[in-house]
């Protein structure tokens, strides 16, 4: 603990358990097992290294909090400020943009200032599934229009 105060680095409070990380190290431990070529669960992902406790968010913090209150306060407190950061996923008025929709900690506001919760991750990764990519729709309508029955020479070729 003493080498992360030392070097002006910050604490990773999980918000779960007590284990103490530096968080770069945290981070980058969870960015590494999210780049795994093999699927790793999310809740592994998310879990504290040590006691396998999951954590969905890891909260910056310059000290380290141990105190069951102060940790409780210091959440609140990062939930209340990044409710006043504008979400770095939301394109224009698209608020589905956002992968974490209305379980995001950041604001989705729109570019009239209306702020807009969003569907729920689990709602958003289903419609992704069900709709289909927007180019196929583009690709079948140049097949259509861009085909010219006069000059296949007689040849019929069917698509299926």
């Amino acid at each position: 603990m003493e080498s992360i105060a030392e070097k002006d680095l910050r604490f990773a409070i999980l918000q779960n358990c007590n284990h103490c990380f530096c968080l770069e190290c945290i981070r980058k431990w969870r960015k590494q097992h999210n780049n795994m070529e093999q699927e790793v669960e999310a809740k592994t992902v998310r879990a504290c290294p040590e006691c396998r406790v999951h954590s969905d968010y890891v909260i910056p913090s310059k000290t380290w909090i141990e105190d069951k209150d102060e940790k409780e306060k210091l959440i609140k407190i990062f939930h209340d400020n990044t409710k006043k950061i504008k979400c770095k996923y939301i394109k224009g008025s698209d608020v589905d943009s956002c992968p974490f929709g209305n379980k995001c900690f950041y604001k989705h506001q729109m570019p009239d200032g209306t702020i807009v919760e969003g569907k729920s991750p689990r709602t958003l990764r289903r419609e992704q599934r069900v709709s289909a990519p927007p180019y196929l729709e583009l690709l079948e309508f140049m097949i259509v229009s861009l085909s010219d029955d006069s000059d296949d020479g007689g040849l019929d070729f069917s698509w299926y």
